[in-house]
């Protein structure tokens, strides 16, 4: 079993990195589709939604999707130690 790991995890770490390629897609698109969304909202009428609007807009022009993925790859991606399981006697 030993001598599979290293084709396991080059395996499972070319599948992680695809994960982590959608996901940056995926972020990065909902990020435009709420830009687009903004545009057709009329926020002058109401002042609640104008001062939501405004708040989640702020929130996400602050996330970094890279860092987030960045983040989760180093917590728990690839890099990190797998537990090394032993066989127990008979």
């Amino acid at each position: 079993m030993s001598d599979q790991r290293p084709r396991y995890e080059q395996q499972m770490s070319e599948v992680f990195q695809r994960t982590q390629q959608f996901e940056k897609k995926r972020l990065d698109f909902f990020k435009e589709m709420f830009d687009e969304y903004e545009k057709v909202l009329d926020l002058n009428n109401n002042p609640m939604l104008k001062k939501m609007h405004d708040d989640y807009q702020q929130a996400l022009q602050m996330h970094d999707s890279q860092q987030d993925i960045t983040w989760w790859d180093q917590n728990y991606g690839s890099h990190i130690k797998y537990e090394f399981f032993e066989r127990l006697p008979n």
